[in-house]
């Protein structure tokens, strides 16, 4: 291939570590033009093909979709993402990542973690750049694994202290167009979390569960949410629940510190939420009643 002038987007980011990794690649733009090429490095926003085919410099900054052919445990797994063409040289061309749902996600990024000499660092690259289009994915990988982490917390609250099974209910989460607002329930607890991630978790529940829960949970008797032993128990609780979820999200962030536990009433919040938090919440029904387990966290 003749030597070509170097053609790169102004408004590509290169602010991620760039992984030298060789595996097949096949770049199609719209349904007709596909070209076959290996990667050269590798990053969770963008990937650098080389070619043996020539491409015209107008095809900058147009859509195109991106399939790697990843080697996995069980052999291989085609992974297909989402992107557009930022930079061109006599080499290859350059995309930078912008969207792939959270299957291709997942193998996309335990491919990226086993070949980086420090995983931690690369995932935690997606939350201090928010800039990337890629974070967005990221953000919602999460979502989808916090019900599962949420609900594994619970289980292990009630086995090991309450010796109850509890159901699991229906998930809700925030949609990105809306503004976060805080439970609305008759009593929550309230653990926040800060360092790495920025968010926490609600324990939330009709005051009558609070009372049964929170007595389970202490083996006292208590008739009343005044009593000092119900509000003890039920922000134990929570406390309990937050760091199981954040034993579970310790994998991509090191170091979030917990803050004790508090017990509000009611809807009358003293704490002042981000409208732009991001928000899981799990449902679930114990014996004693229903109960919700919420985490909010900000993309940034």
């Amino acid at each position: 291939m003749e030597n070509a002038p170097v053609v790169e987007s102004t408004s590509n980011v290169r602010s991620t570590t760039r992984l030298d990794i060789a595996v097949p690649a096949v770049l199609m733009l719209g349904s007709l033009h596909q070209m076959q090429g290996v990667t050269k490095n590798i990053s969770f926003s963008s990937v650098h093909i080389e070619y043996r085919q020539s491409l015209a410099a107008h095809h900058l900054g147009e859509a195109c979709q991106v399939q790697l052919q990843l080697p996995t445990d069980d052999g291989e797994a085609w992974v297909e993402l989402e992107g557009r063409i930022t930079r061109q040289d006599e080499f290859g061309l350059g995309v930078q990542f912008t969207h792939t749902d959270t299957s291709n996600y997942r193998k996309f990024k335990c491919f990226l973690s086993k070949h980086a000499e420090n995983p931690n660092q690369l995932i935690q690259e997606m939350v201090r750049h928010p800039e990337l289009s890629m974070n967005v994915v990221h953000i919602g990988f999460m979502k989808e694994e916090l019900s599962g982490f949420i609900t594994d917390a619970v289980n292990e609250i009630f086995i090991a202290f309450l010796a109850q099974d509890v159901h699991k209910g229906p998930t809700v989460i925030k949609q990105d167009f809306e503004d976060y607002v805080p439970p609305e329930a008759e009593a929550t607890a309230v653990v926040n979390f800060n360092g790495a991630l920025t968010g926490g978790i609600h324990l939330s529940a009709p005051m009558h569960v609070v009372i049964a829960l929170a007595n389970s949970f202490s083996g006292e008797e208590a008739n009343s949410f005044t009593d000092p032993m119900v509000v003890d128990a039920f922000g134990e609780m929570a406390n309990l629940i937050t760091g199981g979820v954040q034993t579970r999200l310790s994998g991509e962030f090191e170091n979030i510190q917990l803050t004790p536990p508090t017990v509000v009433y009611g809807k009358q919040y003293g704490i002042v939420y981000q409208r732009d938090l991001n928000s899981v919440k799990q449902y679930f029904l114990a014996p004693f009643g229903p109960f919700f387990v919420e985490c909010f966290f900000a993309s940034q």
